[in-house]
């Protein structure tokens, strides 16, 4: 598995509008593409799969609150991000993998 393309390994993002994305040799053919999409607090992930006989699609949206952390790893980017709940007496920490 091999990250393509030119990007620093680990940066944040401010609550700017911001696109990238992310492409993946996973095996044989077979490609991963990680869209990381941010408008103000929404936050959406696409991953597609594709090779010469498949294709699969999945979108995920969530809310982050301030920067969030992308992280290039070894077959797919790491996304660490919080969000304030409970009047902002709570901040959940996530941290997924797509």
């Amino acid at each position: 598995m091999s990250a393509q393309g030119s990007r620093p390994e680990d940066f944040e993002i401010s609550s700017e509008d911001f696109e990238q994305e992310f492409t993946f040799e996973v095996e044989d053919g077979l490609a991963k593409t990680v869209q990381v999409r941010r408008k103000g607090r929404g936050l959406v992930v696409n991953i597609r799969y594709q090779d010469d006989a498949l294709s699969d699609h999945t979108d995920e949206a969530f809310e982050a609150d301030g920067a969030i952390t992308i992280t290039a790893a070894e077959g797919g980017i790491f996304i660490s991000s919080f969000r304030s709940l409970l009047s902002d007496r709570v901040r959940l920490r996530r941290t997924r993998f797509f």
